[in-house]
């Protein structure tokens, strides 16, 4: 009833925000959502907690988007849970950092959009919003919710345009070619009639040297590498 009444008053996006646990009434929630956001810390607990709430995304047949949130900038495990999330959904482009402004910004109720709008932070809720709200408009097709501005983030339609001008430019630069004119053909070179001298092969210049300290230097004990990286000089190292 209260979607039905956020719909005639003009309210085309409702975003609710669940707890973190699994009850009835969550899977009420997700039965009547058209997408299903999922962040989640990079980390092993929390990415166990993660599979009840994809079963009730998969029982009612919606979409998941996995949003990794409070990363550490530059750590192994950020990348690896990523790749772990990506084999139950998709993964939203767009990592939120751990950052002291998200703390900040609960103070006072404001966001970290409001408090610093040039902000890392803000720019990073603002590129998954906009990734959130394309998918979106293209899983309910309807052309009002697509964002005025496209996430230029994993679009390569500017790649091509840059790609097609660059062309154009060069095409307008550079030269006509001149016409190449019929190569002329040679004229034929009758054979010679007295036959070439066989070449003798060129003599051994190779002088046996006496071996010096240097080269015997060279002929000592087996210095392979080691099966871990480490060389052994006959003794197990």
């Amino acid at each position: 009833e209260t979607l039905a009444g956020l719909e005639s008053a003009g309210i085309r996006i409702a975003l609710i925000d669940t707890p973190p646990a699994i009850t009835q009434s969550i899977s009420d929630v997700v039965a009547h959502a058209d997408l299903v956001i999922v962040p989640t810390r990079p980390s092993p607990h929390d990415l166990r907690a993660v599979g009840l709430t994809v079963d009730i995304a998969e029982r009612h047949g919606k979409p998941v988007i996995f949003v990794v949130n409070a990363a550490t900038a530059r750590a192994h495990i950020t990348g690896e849970s990523a790749v772990a999330l990506s084999q139950h959904g998709t993964v939203a482009p767009i990592i939120l950092h751990h950052r002291v402004d998200f703390a900040a910004s609960m103070i006072d109720g404001r966001t970290v959009g409001e408090i610093s709008p040039d902000g890392a932070s803000a720019r990073e809720i603002s590129g998954l919003w906009i990734y959130i709200q394309d998918r979106l408009s293209r899983i309910v097709r309807d052309a009002k919710l697509i964002p005025d501005v496209r996430p230029a983030e994993f679009a390569i339609s500017p790649l091509l345009d840059a790609a097609d001008e660059e062309e154009g430019v060069a095409a307008e630069e550079a030269p006509a070619p001149a016409p190449v004119p019929d190569p002329i053909p040679p004229s034929p070179i009758p054979p010679s009639p007295i036959s070439p001298a066989p070449i003798s092969p060129a003599p051994d210049r190779r002088v046996d040297r006496p071996a010096s300290a240097f080269t015997a230097t060279l002929k000592g004990p087996d210095r392979r590498l080691h099966v871990f990286g480490r060389r052994q000089n006959g003794q197990t190292t």
